[in-house]
């Protein structure tokens, strides 16, 4: 039994197609080799290559990102990275807090909350600003109290922030994170 080619193969598929796809087989097939079939590469000779590939993609890997750094969370005695921001406009951002509502505070104008927003692993402030100051200022200021301003049926813990230079946070690149400092 001899070995047919690829693209004897392929003429053969193509016998019942129809006239268009078997004009799309046949100009493939013309691409194709004419000698026999390949015999599959063994075992070794694929783990071989896998494993010259990844020898060569490593360095270029790690010289492509080599200012990465291990992300450290900040020191506290309670931690809660925030993942979603929402403008409240101006400077201000919102972003809800799930493992600290003991700490939230009820009133605008009676703030005691310990809880401090981070910017990577240097603190904001100055904390228990006024909702007006934190969207026309910005600069680091935070509050962390009950939400009623969107919601008459519901009230959700939100902390309310800026960032340091007045960016963005969902789009300068830097981790923000609600932190109950250790006593």
């Amino acid at each position: 039994m001899t070995k047919k080619s690829l693209s004897e193969q392929a003429l053969e598929f193509a016998e019942g197609a129809r006239p268009d796809a078997r004009r799309a087989i046949e100009t493939l097939a013309a691409e194709l080799p004419t000698g026999p079939a390949e015999k599959p590469k063994s075992g070794l000779t694929l783990l071989l290559a896998c494993t010259t590939i990844f020898l060569l993609y490593l360095p270029i890997a790690l010289w492509v990102h080599k200012d990465y750094a291990h992300v450290r969370e900040p020191n506290g005695a309670q931690i809660e990275r925030l993942l979603k921001f929402e403008s409240i406009g101006g400077f201000g951002y919102r972003s809800q807090i799930f493992t600290m509502s003991q700490h939230v505070d009820d009133d605008d104008n009676s703030q005691t909350t310990p809880v401090i927003v981070y910017e990577g692993d240097k603190p904001l402030g100055p904390n228990h600003s006024s909702y007006t100051e934190l969207k026309t200022v910005g600069r680091g200021r935070s509050m962390f109290v009950n939400d009623r301003r969107n919601s008459e049926w519901k009230v959700s813990k939100y902390i309310f922030f800026s960032t340091s230079d007045n960016s963005d946070p969902r789009t300068n690149g830097r981790l923000y994170w609600a932190v109950v400092p250790r006593q």
